[in-house]
């Protein structure tokens, strides 16, 4: 059974608790997300499905600060209000 997503759901990446921020296809394979880092600081990253496990399309943290994007605004306030 296939995972899919939507804007603003909760998914999780191993360890990690995301907020879907943007699905870039319609297959829904492709995504951003935001997440709190061990900072608890806000990042923004893009992840995909593999083998109906989401995860980070890059093996060593690459994503943004997500607070600085004010597109991301409404999805860091989501996180951080938490599930």
């Amino acid at each position: 059974m296939k995972k899919t997503v939507e804007q603003s759901n909760w998914i999780r990446i191993g360890e990690k608790y995301a907020v879907v921020c943007h699905v870039y296809n319609s297959e829904k394979t492709h995504i951003e997300v935001v997440y709190l880092d061990e900072a608890n600081r806000a990042i923004n990253e893009d992840a995909y499905l593999r083998n109906n496990e989401w995860n980070f399309v890059s093996y060593f943290p690459c994503g943004g600060y997500a607070d600085k994007y004010p597109r991301l605004y409404e999805f860091v306030a989501k996180l951080r209000r938490g599930r």
